[in-house]
């Protein structure tokens, strides 16, 4: 019996089995969609490359896809690692993700231009409205771009 999954696009509605979702982001869902075949440290984009606040890129490491997602709500910004795995195989890694003005070192001791979450991945399994992830104010995330230029 195969999972059914809600696309990680909080736009779209649509429910489709596990082993469809790549294919529903890469051809039917209207998200920017980027693609990394594996990682284990990257840079998945920049904020740059972000139009409209919507962004989804997929990628697959140790066999388990994932998706890294961007999303503006009001004056909220929204970073999120899903990945296409139930919770209990979640729970079994940790991650890492930072915001940070394009170009600056990961290790930088700057606080007042970069965010940091470290934990386990959200699971497609839970609601989207569940998710834990960095949430950044309007602010903020225009010092980070001002960082940019």
């Amino acid at each position: 019996c195969q999972r059914t999954v809600s696309c990680p696009n909080s736009e779209c509605n649509v429910k489709v089995g596990l082993s469809k979702l790549l294919d529903h982001l890469d051809r039917g869902c209207s998200f920017r969609l980027g693609k990394v075949s594996a990682v284990k440290t990257s840079t998945f984009c920049t904020l740059k490359e972000v139009k409209d606040w919507s962004y989804l890129q997929t990628f697959t490491f140790e066999d388990t896809s994932s998706c890294l997602k961007v999303e503006k709500s009001d004056w909220l910004y929204n970073v999120y690692f899903v990945m296409l795995a139930t919770e209990e195989e979640c729970s079994e890694y940790k991650i890492e993700m930072i915001v940070h003005g394009y170009g600056r070192d990961d290790s930088s001791d700057d606080p007042e231009v970069s965010f940091k979450f470290w934990g386990k991945p959200c699971s497609i399994d839970v609601d989207q409205k569940e998710w834990v992830g960095i949430k950044i104010g309007q602010n903020r995330m225009e010092q980070i771009l001002s960082k940019e230029n």
